[in-house]
């Protein structure tokens, strides 16, 4: 570590699939100012085995506890101090915001967009026009706070600070998939480990309902499961005995290291769920995304909902539950319309042209003066 930072990045909450652009925008600050990033060192943080991953980009990256955190912060008292808005930590960060005598900006806690409670921040950042909107009808508490405009960073394929390379070969040799053909992502609903037989009516589905489609995805071939973070960190595993997802479900396809999300996301020709939001995330990826079950996804969560209109909206398709197996193996899953990929960019951030690294650090640099 060094002797003085002009900025500190901390992030006691990290999402899984993303963990090496939070080490990229720790790069890209330091080309210009000391800037050091705390990572937690909770399980939702990061372990020590997966931080020796990244042992090419530590310099100046610390895993630590909260206390430790709090010492550090308070040792460098930094001039920028930015701050991901973990629910669970709030007072202390706003114990922090409060006494630190550091700029401080809160960024939402997740990939699009989540702010769950406020954490007493100078200023708040929003993840483009829908992400404004939202905090603006549903997040009354940040009213007077000021706000910066960035774009979704941890979206779109960011290749910086990789742990590892993974040709299309390598990664399909590593998952047992076949180059050769299509491959699909199945992402899981968190519905399916949260407990309870009896889903909301909005979902359209029961969980047995639920499993039949996850069989289904993943009969298809060539079809690999990538997991919703919080079944990664165990969140709520005890509600079904500490099964994962997949053993609900009785399917053998092979299931995603988090750390290789990048290359899934590369090579997949297609992204598959019943109801998430993740397929705002794959029109960052240039790949087409299906939503099992019509309907569902414009009815799923009701905070996509503003004044009446849903503002939810992926680049792909809906595909009925009786109709999985046809519609794949017939490739009604591809889009023609590339423009509709720069469209969606275009409604979800506030300057789609810009490296949304680049431009959060350009941001927080306004800051350091």
């Amino acid at each position: 570590m060094k002797k003085s930072y002009d900025i500190i990045l901390y992030f006691g909450w990290v999402h899984s699939s993303s963990m090496h652009k939070y080490f990229a925008l720790k790069e890209e600050l330091n080309k210009k100012v000391n800037t050091l990033l705390v990572i937690g060192n909770t399980n939702y943080g990061m372990s020590e085995k997966q931080f020796s991953l990244f042992k090419d980009f530590s310099e100046d990256v610390v895993l630590a506890d909260t206390a430790r955190a709090r010492e550090i912060f308070f040792h460098y008292k930094p001039k920028v101090l930015v701050l991901g808005g973990v629910k669970w930590e709030h007072s202390w960060q706003s114990e922090i915001s409060a006494n630190l005598g550091s700029t401080t900006i809160q960024l939402p806690h997740g990939v699009f967009g989540e702010v769950w409670i406020k954490c007493n921040p100078e200023y708040l950042a929003m993840l483009g026009p829908i992400h404004e909107l939202f905090i603006e009808n549903h997040k009354p508490e940040f009213k007077n706070v000021k706000k910066i405009k960035i774009n979704p960073w941890l979206h779109g394929l960011c290749e910086r600070c990789l742990p590892t390379k993974l040709s299309r070969q390598d990664f399909c040799e590593k998952y047992n998939l076949n180059p050769n053909k299509d491959i699909f992502i199945w992402l899981p609903d968190m519905l399916l480990v949260s407990g309870g037989e009896n889903l909301n009516p909005r979902y359209g589905v029961t969980k047995k309902e639920l499993l039949n489609i996850y069989k289904e995805v993943c009969n298809l071939g060539n079809t690999i499961i990538k997991l919703h973070p919080n079944e990664y960190k165990r969140h709520k595993a005890q509600a079904i005995n500490n099964k994962w997802s997949y053993e609900l479900a009785e399917v053998s396809a092979p299931v995603l290291d988090p750390i290789d999300s990048h290359w899934a996301y590369k090579y997949a020709a297609c992204g598959i769920a019943h109801a998430s939001a993740v397929g705002v995330e794959f029109g960052f990826f240039d790949t087409p995304f299906v939503h099992i079950g019509t309907g569902a996804a414009s009815n799923w969560d009701p905070e996509w909902v503003i004044n009446g209109q849903t503002y939810y909206s992926w680049v792909g398709h809906e595909c009925g539950t009786d109709e999985i197996t046809n519609f794949f193996k017939n490739k009604k899953y591809e889009i023609s319309d590339k423009k509709l990929y720069q469209d969606h960019k275009d409604k979800f951030c506030f300057d789609a042209k810009v490296d949304p690294i680049e431009y959060l650090a350009e941001k927080i640099l306004s800051f350091n003066t």
